[in-house]
């Protein structure tokens, strides 16, 4: 599926010293949370989360590895 590609890429980039030239967090998301209160509680935007990550859409999953960008 293509949510396992996403986590695969994210997980293997964030082991070695990938070229991402932005700062961030790595947030694991939790049963029950939603992009936008991930969003709000790093205080970025959604479309940052969205762009960071490839995501299609607002649609994440439990156990997803997110990028949160600075």
């Amino acid at each position: 599926s293509a949510a396992s590609d996403v986590y695969k890429r994210q997980s293997s980039s964030s082991s070695q010293s990938h070229s991402r030239s932005q700062s961030g967090y790595e947030h694991k998301v939790e049963s029950g949370q939603t992009l936008s209160e991930i969003a709000k509680a790093y205080g970025v935007s959604m479309k940052k989360i969205v762009d960071a990550n490839n995501l299609k859409g607002d649609v994440i999953r439990i156990g997803q590895v997110l990028f949160i960008p600075d």
